[in-house]
């Protein structure tokens, strides 16, 4: 399991990606994505702005590790953003912690956890 707190961070608090010495959640400006990912995009999008945000934002001191795109498309909506906070230092992560982020984000996004914001 990952060490995390929930927490709720103000738009402006927010930064896009992380570059630590050992792994990085790199974020690519829509200009240098490829025509699929801005499909991809385009089709979140229409359904993040039907539907709102199902599921809060992974992050690590202010930075956003999950839910990059998520972020980029909602910040000129919300003006606050549920997240997860990951309290272990990502600085040093390895392939085994990425792996580890992934199935804790598979858990976390599967278990409903707009519950855990709403009561």
């Amino acid at each position: 399991m990952v060490k995390h707190r929930f927490i709720v961070y103000r738009a402006e608090d927010l930064k896009l990606g992380f570059i630590g010495r050992s792994c990085s959640f790199e974020h690519r400006a829509r200009s240098e994505r490829s025509p699929e990912a801005i499909r991809a995009y385009i089709k979140l999008a229409v359904d993040l702005r039907k539907n709102g945000m199902k599921h809060p934002l992974i992050t690590y001191k202010g930075s956003v590790l999950v839910g990059m795109r998520r972020y980029e498309i909602m910040k000129g909506c919300l003006a606050e953003f549920n997240c997860v906070e990951i309290l272990e230092s990502v600085e040093d992560w390895l392939m085994p912690d990425i792996k580890r982020l992934s199935k804790f984000k598979d858990l976390l996004y599967g278990a409903g956890t707009v519950q855990a914001f709403t009561g």
